[in-house]
């Protein structure tokens, strides 16, 4: 018992320190352009208070997440499941990242296979979930590579939604910890399941 309570306490210590890197740079962010505002040194123009709006769009979403985790381990996360084609879920996702890709030369692909079923799921979890995937996968693809978005029947309950890129992939040493909260790696996963849902 004392070895599990020395445990969940370092697992609290870990989460407070890494949320709060998580907020630290979106505030200093928006900290440094309101001082160079202040100080003369920036316009507050439509380009800096863009800047600022993402900044603290950047917040408001690592406050969802936060609230998200804490409901989650609750157990009091609440999914609206409904069927969504395959289809329909790759589209949403990638018509969210299709403007980024284009501006990158990055070829992104979509492809539902038609024995995929429709699924039960709450659509905007896994829309999250495919978001996270495919902004780490433009950030780590270089100009000129691709960006693919699957979904396959596994079997007769489960269809598999995964994202593969051409990337550099993940280091061995940073396997294990890839669904670790806030886990950052140098070289963030490549190829990867992003979810199996019930059909």
């Amino acid at each position: 018992m004392a070895a599990n309570l020395a445990t969940a306490q370092r697992l609290r210590q870990q989460l407070v320190a890494d949320v709060a890197h998580e907020l630290r740079t979106p505030l200093a962010n928006i900290r440094g352009y309101l001082e160079a505002i202040e100080d003369g040194l920036l316009a507050a123009d439509e380009g800096t208070l863009r800047i600022l709006r993402e900044e603290s769009g950047q917040l408001n979403r690592l406050i969802d997440d936060l609230q998200d985790l804490a409901q989650a381990e609750a157990g009091a996360l609440r999914l609206d499941r409904q069927p969504v084609a395959p289809a329909e879920i790759l589209e949403r996702a990638t018509a969210a990242v299709r403007a980024r890709a284009v501006e990158r030369e990055i070829i992104l692909v979509a492809d539902a296979s038609s024995e995929a079923p429709p699924v039960a799921i709450d659509a905007r979890r896994i829309g999250q979930v495919l978001q996270n995937l495919l902004n780490n996968a433009l950030a780590h693809t270089s100009p000129g590579g691709r960006i693919a978005v699957g979904a396959r029947r596994l079997d007769e309950r489960f269809v598999e939604i995964a994202v593969a890129d051409s990337g550099a992939g993940i280091a061995p040493a940073d396997l294990p910890h890839v669904f670790d909260r806030f886990y950052r790696a140098d070289s963030p996963a490549r190829a990867r399941p992003a979810a199996a849902a019930s059909a």
